[in-house]
Formats: structure tokens, C-alpha cells, sequence
């Protein structure tokens, strides 16, 4: 018990430490554009660019110099940009889409035997496209016979096509 103790204070400890981490990445960033520096220009202050090399070294595993990780940055920024505009354009994004049109559409309706649910699958079938076909598969002559007899005494106003097979498996 007291070995899970620790294991649960060490584990909250590293989230608050984390946590903390995070926080001063994220404060060195703000004070960063707050102050509007450029800290790759060359005139900077060499105290200056001392300090940020150095959170550099504290808030990075990076082997790069503050040069290497800032054109990194930079480089990456501007390839995540394109990619975006990229996908903006296949989007169509900023651009007035082609007015939308119908297209013909045609719905399959898989039919085990007749029952309510089959009325609200065609039900529902029916309101999505132009075409409605029922499908059944059937192993035995004798279903598939008694299926189409009911299926025209029905006569829901919808084809049925009963397919035959002998394996009762569909290969996958």
C-alpha cells in the first residue's frame, strides 16, 4: 500500500512539475512577442540572446543552437501554412460552392423475411433516393418462394430480387 502511495505522489508531482513547464515555455513565449524581439537579429543584446539560448537549453532536449531550433520553427510554421492553404483550396474554402444539384441515386434494401422493420428500411429507403430494390438471399427454394408469394400479396410497390446461393457464408 504505502509503495502505491508513493507511486501516486511521484505521479502527481511530475503532472504539477509538467504542468509548471508548460506554464514557463508558454510565459518565455509571451514575454518573447510582448517585447516584439527578433531573437535571431544579429544586433541583438548579447545578454539577451544569452537568455534565450539558454531557456533554449532548459526547456528543450533539442541538440540545436537557439540559430538551428528558431529556423527549425520557422521552416516547419511555413510548411504547415502551405499544407493549410493546400487543403483550404481542394476545400473550397473562401469560395462559392457550385449550386448543389440531384444526382440519381439508387438503394439497396437487404430483406431477410417480411415485418415491420422491412416496411421502415423501404420506408426510409424510398425518402433517401430515386430507386428502391429489395435483396434477398436465400439457401432454400422453398424460403425464397414462399418470400416472393408474400412479397406480392404485400406488393409494397418495390422490386424484389432473391438471389440464390448454396454456401451460407459470404466470403470476405
Amino acid at each position: 500500500v504505502s509503495r502505491q502511495r508513493q507511486r501516486v505522489r511521484a505521479e502527481r508531482e511530475m503532472a504539477e512539475l509538467k504542468n509548471g513547464v508548460q506554464e514557463d515555455v508558454t510565459l518565455l513565449g509571451e514575454d518573447i512577442a510582448r517585447l516584439d524581439l527578433d531573437v535571431m537579429d544579429p544586433n541583438l543584446d548579447p545578454e539577451i540572446r544569452a537568455d534565450y539560448e539558454r531557456a533554449i537549453r532548459i526547456h528543450t532536449t533539442l541538440p540545436l543552437t537557439a540559430e538551428e531550433l528558431h529556423r527549425t520553427g520557422r521552416e516547419e510554421v511555413a510548411r504547415l501554412e502551405a499544407r493549410c492553404l493546400e487543403l483550404g483550396a481542394e476545400l473550397g474554402l473562401g469560395q462559392t460552392p457550385a449550386t448543389p444539384r440531384a444526382d440519381k441515386s439508387l438503394v439497396v434494401v437487404a430483406v431477410a423475411a417480411l415485418s415491420r422493420m422491412t416496411a421502415a428500411a423501404l420506408s426510409t429507403a424510398m425518402s433517401l433516393g430515386d430507386e428502391v430494390v429489395a435483396v434477398s438471399v436465400q439457401f432454400d427454394d422453398e424460403r425464397a418462394d414462399d418470400l416472393r408469394r408474400d412479397w406480392e400479396r404485400w406488393d409494397p410497390g418495390i422490386p424484389l430480387v432473391v438471389l440464390r446461393s448454396s454456401h451460407r457464408s459470404i466470403p470476405r
